[in-house]
């Protein structure tokens, strides 16, 4: 059975309003997912069964350890005013994974000098917003939006080297939408991915997301909250590039 681990306690102190739905989201049959968890079983079934069933974990990769920083600095930015190299550079010296990777505190400089970060206002609690909601008849989706505009924008900085090949079908930028939707009441005006590395930003059709990507990710959902993973097997495709070749 896929594993559902329960929501940290802190989530309840920080965004109190999920208090009356914390019985639903720890109800046995209700399987919480991530937005990548539902792209990585859309990818590859039996990464997914490696991971989220079987419970076994790669080493992160330097891209992640630069990622966490990066947001990490975007956050107290726009919640605490705190200049975002400095916050970088600090949360770098908290992530013992980074010193093998020293070009990545040089990266960072480079992105907080690159990227005007003022353009976005902020609502109140809208940097790193939490959410859970009902995705399907038997899954919740969770994550973070990376900010809340209060023009009525979802932005999603990336810290990743190479633009998507289609921000509208990425099923993410589909969840986000929908959380605003949950929280607000009304469709977001703007999803934009913004990404750090260039400064340049792209705009999703949100219509699209609605009409096309999000049912997707239901389906996608729905299958993994039935599926019992029973004869599980690695491709053939990619057998010999997979992350878990080795314990195959």
């Amino acid at each position: 059975m896929l594993r559902d681990e329960p929501l940290p306690e802190h989530i309840f102190d920080q965004y109190p309003e999920l208090i009356a739905k914390k019985q639903c989201f720890d109800r046995r049959g209700k399987i919480r997912l991530s937005a990548s968890r539902i792209k990585l079983y859309e990818e590859c079934r039996f990464r997914f069964w490696k991971q989220y069933v079987l419970g076994e974990r790669l080493p992160a990769h330097h891209s992640v350890i630069f990622g966490k920083a990066a947001h990490y600095a975007i956050e107290q930015f726009y919640k605490y005013g705190e200049p975002p190299k400095r916050a970088y550079l600090a949360k770098l010296d908290d992530l013992d994974e980074h010193r093998e990777y020293p070009r990545y505190a040089i990266d960072g400089v480079q992105v907080f000098e690159t990227n005007d970060l003022t353009q976005y206002r902020a609502i109140a609690n809208g940097s790193e917003r939490f959410f859970v909601e009902q995705l399907s008849d038997h899954t919740y989706a969770l994550g973070f939006i990376d900010l809340i505009d209060e023009r009525g924008w979802v932005v999603d900085f990336k810290t990743s080297q190479y633009k998507p090949a289609s921000i509208n079908d990425d099923i993410q930028f589909a969840l986000y939408a929908m959380a605003y939707e949950r929280l607000f009441g009304h469709r977001p005006k703007r999803v934009i991915w913004h990404h750090l590395r260039t400064g340049e930003t792209v705009d999703a059709d949100v219509d699209y997301l609605y009409d096309i990507t999000l049912p997707r990710a239901q389906s996608i959902a729905e299958t993994i909250a039935q599926d019992r993973f029973e004869s599980v097997r690695q491709c053939d495709v990619c057998k010999y590039y997979c992350p878990f070749r080795k314990k195959a």
